[in-house]
């Protein structure tokens, strides 16, 4: 319950382009009909709704923006155009009401012509200025839904965005390279799930004496051809099956403390992700999911 709040009010983290389509949809009919409402039933408690709802939909663009790799501050932008352009429609609108007062005052035998004379420039105005405005949130919709995530995983590890391997490096300099982009995978998973940042600490450690083992390390870049991202998330749920059975996160056997219940999730997360990408059949990440779960039980 807690993680689906947090995906529809939170800021933090960041969402696929798949589930900001759905949420952005969604959340604009629940807008348009609270709106219908609020009109035909002068219902005026439902702006509280509406609010919760335009809070929600800044959530999620601020989330698919940072998945991106822009920032949130695009988002401003998009804002102020809008902005704007409601501003001037509702002026416009408004001395367009003004104008069909002053003719039927100042004109009371004024044909349909002579009135539509002087309120229709105004109306192709206002309707102009309320067409930019909606057209401006549908082109960032559009633009949001388009824009790849700067740190999505390949679906095929056999294309990888790692540089190609020059071939006069030696293998001392290769051992180097997948040092330091693995290291750099790690720190990117670290700032893309910020509500884990200590646990990635606490685990860092163990990652780095883990890349100590240069055949392993070659092995995956070579032989596997596994994306640095992939085999960071492989040295997470190595470090965290190392570190958790140990009874210091436990309150007492089988029961995990709070640092201890982050770090299992953050496990089941990247074993979810492992699978996602292939690395892990279904098979294999069902018994890792297991064994944890057995470790936990059987610890403390």
């Amino acid at each position: 319950m807690t993680e689906k709040i947090d995906f529809a009010f939170s800021f933090k983290g960041t969402i696929t382009r798949k589930k900001f389509a759905i949420a952005f949809i969604v959340i604009f009919l629940l807008e348009a009909l609270t709106m219908a409402t609020i009109v035909s039933t002068k219902a005026y408690i439902l702006w509280a709704l509406v609010f919760v709802l335009v809070w929600s939909q800044l959530a999620v663009c601020v989330k698919r923006l940072r998945d991106s790799g822009h920032t949130w501050k695009w988002i401003l932008v998009v804002l102020g155009i809008a902005c704007i352009c409601s501003a001037l429609s509702a002026s416009y609108q408004r001395q367009a009401n003004i104008a069909y007062v002053e003719t039927m005052v100042r004109m009371k035998d004024a044909k349909p012509q002579q009135i539509r004379a002087v309120v229709e420039p105004l109306d192709n105005l206002a309707a102009v200025y309320r067409a930019a405005s909606e057209g401006t949130w549908l082109i960032f919709f559009l633009v949001m839904v388009a824009l790849p995530s700067k740190n999505a995983i390949a679906k095929t590890n056999s294309q990888s965005s790692s540089a190609p391997v020059d071939e006069v490096k030696t293998q001392a300099e290769l051992d180097r390279d997948y040092y330091n982009q693995t290291i750099f995978a790690y720190e990117t998973l670290k700032k893309n799930y910020p509500d884990y940042k200590e646990e990635f600490g606490l685990l860092e450690p163990h990652v780095k004496e883990a890349l100590k083992d240069v055949e392993a390390s070659r092995y995956e870049y070579e032989t596997k051809k596994t994306h640095p991202i992939t085999l960071a998330l492989l040295l997470t749920t190595n470090a965290i099956a190392d570190e958790l059975p140990y009874g210091r996160y436990f309150m007492y056997r089988g029961c995990l403390n709070m640092k201890g219940e982050l770090l299992y999730k953050l496990f089941l997360l990247a074993v979810d992700k492992l699978e996602e990408v292939g690395y892990h059949s279904h098979e294999k990440a069902n018994e890792e999911r297991a064994w944890i779960k057995e470790a936990i039980a059987s610890n403390g």
